[in-house]
């Protein structure tokens, strides 16, 4: 008569084969230990009837990842609907988590608009010249630096002299002009130390708008609102040019996040232009 055999006659490695065995695993488990390890005993059945003791040493490893407070309300959503039915065999596919992380990239019409702004302000230092006229102030001014060069130390007559032979026709050119456009100059580096700019702005802000808000604070040069070409609503920023520095500094201190049209207004220096003069 063969003995009779006790649970845990048998015992198992995490490596060996489990085979046959009856998914009916019962046991208990420890704390870690101070290096992090903890042992789960388990008790499984043979399809013959036997009792085997299963050990496994498991390291504990904590890992500490910081997410959205939203995202982590959504995680621990209460099921509703279908599958709110508790211990339903019935129903336990009804819904499928899934847990692949998804990344989010940054679209390129973002990139396009930030592209686009840039665009626009090269448009408001532009905005006020003629390129034809721009193109023959330039071709003028070349031709008299050149006959300048030419002409050397030749004096006050010399001067004259040059003069008139860069206008051509008996014209005379001021010497202001020959020499690069100097009071052209001064008149754009003025406007640019006069000008500010005024960021979230909402779509239907208009010239009239902006007149009036920032008119208050001192006279106003110019005024330069970015807008869509088809819709013609704005694209929320925009320029403003005074006539004094001392009215667009007051512009900044009073009207930085100012409230207007449900939104605050960011009103900061004008960066001054790139383009060659």
């Amino acid at each position: 008569m063969a003995a009779e055999r006790k649970w845990a006659d048998f015992e198992l490695d995490d490596d060996y084969e489990l085979g046959d065995l009856v998914n009916t695993a019962t046991g208990f488990e420890t704390k870690p230990d101070e290096e992090g390890v903890k042992t789960v005993t388990t008790y499984t059945q043979t399809l013959r009837g036997e009792t085997l003791k299963v050990t496994k040493r498991i390291k504990v490893i904590r890992k500490c990842q910081r997410i959205n407070k939203d995202v982590y309300a959504r995680k621990n959503i209460v099921p509703f609907g279908l599958d709110a039915a508790d211990g339903d065999p019935s129903l336990s596919a009804t819904t499928v988590r899934s847990h692949e992380e998804i990344i989010i990239e940054v679209p390129r019409s973002s990139k396009q608009r930030k592209f686009k702004e840039e665009e626009e302000e090269d448009d408001f230092y532009m905005g006020d010249l003629n390129p034809s006229k721009t193109s023959r102030d330039l071709r003028q001014k070349f031709r008299a630096l050149r006959e300048d060069d030419e002409a050397g130390a030749a004096g006050g007559d010399g001067d004259e002299e040059t003069g008139l032979r860069s206008a051509g026709a008996g014209k005379y050119i001021p010497r202001a002009r020959r020499e690069g456009e100097t009071l052209k100059d001064v008149e754009n580096r003025r406007r640019e130390e006069c000008t500010i700019r005024v960021t979230n702005l909402s779509e239907d802000v208009k010239d009239e708008d902006l007149t009036e808000l920032f008119g208050k604070i001192g006279k106003i040069d110019r005024i330069y609102l970015a807008k869509h070409k088809e819709k013609k609503c704005s694209k929320g920023f925009a320029f403003i040019t005074y006539q004094r520095r001392e009215d667009a500094v007051r512009a900044i201190r009073q009207l930085n996040r100012h409230g207007y049209d449900n939104l605050l207004l960011n009103v900061e220096w004008a960066k001054p232009s790139n383009r060659d003069r």
